[in-house]
């Protein structure tokens, strides 16, 4: 058994914070009770820095890398940490938008007069899960339940892929008690595990964006692509011609790694936080 790191961040399957855990709620914590995350982490997510420091908010959203790339050929947008942006629902505005015009026998068909002024949901393809922060580095590490991601593909003794596999109860009874049948199965002879194939991490609870809803443990959403309709387009725009439901992609910049559930390890008991 290895102990993590004071600060680190792990995700769960399970929607209860663990023991010498917190949620990655926001939340302040105090300086005095907890020196030594605050030692690592300082007011990098908020608070006073006498009194008080915050913990990161990742309620609705999911985690990317901060700092540039060392890549030449690859120069997204450096984010610093803390850093957050993205919206669940997007308003198209009139100089963002661009109608397209289909002709039939060479004569445009008119379809709308103006657009529905809808916002246009832009979500990738997602999973709710739970992300924890280390208070102290006494926990044993790894928890059932708890996830991980691999740089390799096959699943370590111990660990099953997060790939929506339904299995027996009997087979992980101790993995069973944890998520309980969240994921899929009868929750009587059969559980499932998270599917996170194709799909990014997100915590669970209200995220801080344009158009966010509460998010629950298990809950999976969003689209690899989306198709813009008039229903999309602003109201004051007017929609000559046919406007086609163009379809443009909707993910993120991605890395394919392996995620991994525990199926050995420590139980993990609630955190009385």
């Amino acid at each position: 058994m290895t102990t993590p790191y004071i600060g680190q961040i792990i995700m769960t399957g399970f929607g209860f914070t663990p023991r010498d855990f917190a949620p990655c709620n926001g939340q302040f914590l105090s300086i005095q009770k907890y020196p030594e995350l605050f030692d690592v982490i300082g007011t990098r997510y908020g608070g006073d820095g006498v009194h008080d420091f915050a913990l990161p908010n990742l309620q609705g959203a999911t985690p990317v890398g901060a700092g540039a790339s060392a890549d030449p050929a690859w120069t997204p947008s450096p984010y610093a940490f803390n850093d957050s942006g993205g919206a669940e629902v997007v308003m198209l505005q009139p100089g963002l938008t661009r109608v397209v015009q289909a002709a039939a026998s060479n004569d445009a068909i008119a379809v709308a007069t103006f657009g529905g002024n809808g916002g246009r949901q832009n979500m990738q393809p997602f999973r709710v899960v739970n992300f924890c922060i280390a208070l102290r580095g006494v926990s044993p590490a790894p928890m059932i339940g708890e996830i991980r991601m691999l740089a390799f593909a096959r699943a370590p003794q111990g660990w099953l892929p997060c790939d929506g596999g339904i299995y027996r109860i009997a087979d992980h009874d101790e993995l069973f008690m944890a998520i309980g049948a969240t994921y899929g199965g009868d929750g009587a002879a059969t559980f499932g595990v998270p599917d996170l194939r194709g799909q990014v991490p997100v915590h669970q609870g209200l995220g801080r964006s344009t158009g966010a809803r509460r998010r629950l443990v298990g809950e999976g959403g969003g689209k690899e692509t989306v198709a813009l309709e008039v229903r999309h387009l602003p109201a004051a725009m007017p929609a000559r011609g046919r406007t086609l439901a163009a379809v443009h992609d909707n993910m993120m910049p991605t890395l394919t790694a392996s995620y991994c559930i525990a199926t050995h390890g420590a139980a993990p008991t609630r955190s009385l936080c």
